[in-house]
């Protein structure tokens, strides 16, 4: 299979779909994450939360593309190791926001040195400068299928 013509969609999901699993593994061992028992979607959702600020737990868990009560059980963690507070929302009572601490933008600044630098020296010692380019340009295309909303249903799957 040499040619883009020659996969089919479902073929490319898939291989899509390993590569970026065993790329993230890769990245949560090189950035020691994995021994404080930090989950990907929740390494994630501090992401997110370093970037928009505090967020409501209902903002977050739609976010994440999950229900409230697995968001909750997300956050248990982030809690206990004090990466996160939680407390309800000065405006609406009933509402819970969910900020990082202190702890939790010094442990996601180190995660993300840590990543980048093994993830910068994995590219430049595997890729010559043609390759860099078509991985810059695909990873333009993964941002775009992440960001996909809704699909129609009996998609080509060429």
């Amino acid at each position: 299979m040499d040619t883009k013509d020659e996969y089919s969609t479902s073929d490319v999901a898939m291989e899509l779909a390993i590569a970026v699993s065993r790329l993230q593994a890769r990245m949560k061992h090189e950035a020691g994450i994995a021994e404080r028992g930090i989950t990907a979607s929740q390494l994630a959702m501090l992401k997110r939360l370093d970037t928009e600020g505090e967020l409501s737990v209902s903002t977050l868990a739609a976010y994440e593309h999950v229900s409230q009560q697995a968001i909750t059980q997300r956050l248990e963690l982030l809690r206990s190791t004090g990466y996160v507070t939680q407390h309800a929302d000065s405006k609406d009572r009933r509402r819970r926001l969910v900020g990082l601490t202190d702890e939790g933008h010094a442990f996601l600044a180190h995660v993300t040195a840590s990543q980048t630098t093994w993830l910068a020296h994995a590219i430049e010692y595997a890729l010559d400068d043609g390759e860099r380019g078509d991985l810059a340009a695909a990873t333009t295309l993964i941002e775009r299928i992440a960001a996909t909303e809704s699909l129609p249903t009996g998609g080509d799957t060429r």
